[in-house]
């Protein structure tokens, strides 16, 4: 990861959302893929750590990923259509997978946790099974941040922050919670780390539905850059003003939301 962002958008990007929804379908098809074949019920045990390295297969190559509550699905989704569009960066929305997890549940809960009646579950069997569910897809969700040269955290009312503490927001998301909390904590990377080959990378993100169970956890957003509309105006003209120079498009956004960001167009 090299740079995050804090962005509150005052208008839809409809528009974009066939791109960003066949990208979107794309990602599903390969985490379902995934799972498949790390999941046998035929076998006695469950390779965790196979599962939560093949979760995301093939995607490698992240640009942006776009953090969200799963209300704000189509946003993300057309957000993302709108970087593909405007600057052919493909990003990770992982609505995609949440679903998923769910399935992958359902199989362990079927296969281990059922009572011998065969009518309902175990209750500490089905605590066990959720929980290491639950931090495979965290583990996987956090090397995927590691991965994607920038984060995007789309600040919406359905993220259920609190617009009059800028220093403690809150969010009844656990996993809007642990992704902004990894973001202040993973390393950061050079540019290099993600352009090795002078190739424009690709990446898609969400969260799983939340019970009526209400619990807040505090959010601090002070490392994340806050951008709006009139950035991705900005960020747009920019691109176009230098579009036959600059290789990146994420290096105009730097270059208007991070000090003393330069770029050597020489090494184009």
């Amino acid at each position: 990861m090299f740079s995050g962002f804090n962005l509150k958008l005052n208008r839809d990007y409809d528009e974009f959302y066939s791109i960003g929804n066949q990208m979107f379908e794309d990602t599903k098809i390969k985490v379902e893929n995934g799972l498949k074949e790390n999941i046998n019920s035929n076998n006695d045990k469950i390779d965790g750590s196979k599962v939560q390295e093949d979760w995301f297969p093939t995607l490698d190559n992240i640009d942006v990923f776009i953090s969200h509550s799963h209300r704000d699905k189509e946003l993300a989704v057309s957000l993302a259509g709108y970087l593909k569009a405007k600057y052919n960066i493909v990003s990770f929305v992982d609505s995609s997978m949440w679903g998923y997890a769910n399935d992958l549940l359902k199989i362990i809960d079927n296969e281990y946790c059922q009572h011998s009646n065969g009518s309902s579950y175990d209750y500490d069997k089905r605590n066990y099974s959720t929980s290491h569910v639950h931090m495979m897809l965290s583990a996987a969700i956090n090397k995927m941040i590691d991965k994607a040269e920038c984060i995007i955290f789309l600040n919406t009312q359905n993220s259920n922050l609190g617009v009059n503490d800028s220093i403690n927001n809150q969010t009844a998301s656990p996993w809007i919670y642990s992704e902004i909390a990894a973001t202040r904590i993973i390393r950061r990377k050079e540019l290099t780390n993600y352009r090795p080959n002078n190739m424009v990378k690709k990446g898609i993100y969400n969260e799983a539905n939340r019970s009526d169970l209400n619990i807040q956890y505090d959010i601090p957003l002070g490392h994340l850059i806050e951008i709006n509309d009139q950035t991705l105006k900005k960020w747009d003209k920019l691109w176009k003003e230098n579009n036959n120079n600059w290789e990146y498009p994420l290096d105009a956004l730097y270059k208007i939301t991070i000090n003393n960001f330069s770029i050597d167009l020489s090494i184009y």
